[in-house]
């Protein structure tokens, strides 16, 4: 599978082709959950400043693989020092792993890479209900934009932007 790392800094990924991230920081007060807590009503969400932007960072990079994708979910890794977690998003939730030194418990980094390598696309998230549309399909499509592009010309209409792109024989055209 195609594993994006991500570093602070570095926002150029490319969205549409990545099954898993991962996000690294160098020092453990960036982790955006607690270790501990000490009662429900305190959370697992830390408050502080560096844990809520790296948890911003890490749900907008959710969002934007979701965004770029037909998923019904991701996983996703943390890496804050020597502590690692493991989160799965989906549309209305992230579900988020106890944090372990994976410096002494190499083998739960390793195990769940190994599993998600022999996972099928549905159980990485993929909405198994798109598919790649038929050459027929992608032609049928292709002479709706045109149609499109075509009436909303005649008639002066406001056009949507880039729309004409949208037509492009190279652009993949799925079936949901």
């Amino acid at each position: 599978p195609n594993v994006a790392v991500y570093r602070e800094g570095a926002e150029n990924h490319d969205w549409s082709s990545m099954e898993c991230f991962v996000q690294i920081h160098d020092r453990q007060r960036f982790d955006p959950y607690r270790q501990e807590f000490s009662s429900e009503q305190e959370g697992l969400e830390d408050p502080s400043g560096d844990p809520t932007d790296a948890r911003e960072q890490l749900l907008r990079h959710a969002a934007l693989q979701m965004g770029h994708q037909f998923r019904l979910f991701t996983f996703a890794v943390g890496i804050f020092n020597s502590r690692a977690r493991f989160y799965r998003f989906d549309t209305s939730s992230v579900l988020v792993s106890e944090s372990f030194d994976y410096h002494e418990d190499p083998k739960t980094l390793a195990l769940f890479f190994l599993r998600y390598s022999v996972m099928t696309p549905a159980e990485r998230g993929f909405d198994p209900t798109v598919t790649l549309a038929s050459a027929g399909e992608k032609k049928l499509y292709q002479s709706h934009i045109q149609d499109y592009l075509k009436r909303t010309r005649e008639q002066n209409l406001r056009q949507y932007p880039d729309i004409e792109n949208i037509g492009n024989e190279d652009f993949p055209v799925s079936k949901v």
